[in-house]
């Protein structure tokens, strides 16, 4: 498994928040410079969370 998940979604980045994650940086999108992604510690915690987010 990646050690980093990388969030390009606001309101997923929000709920993951909520949940108790952090983002360990926060960086400009390479594929869109106007937006900012929040790069996580991947684990199954967060990978369960962001499947709870989308179903």
């Amino acid at each position: 498994m990646n050690n980093a998940y990388v969030c390009r979604k606001l309101y997923l980045n929000i709920f993951l928040q909520s949940k108790g994650f952090k983002p360990f940086a926060q960086r400009m999108d390479k594929f869109d410079a106007k937006k900012m992604v929040w790069i996580y510690n991947n684990n199954t915690d967060l990978q369960a969370a962001v499947t709870e987010y989308y179903n």
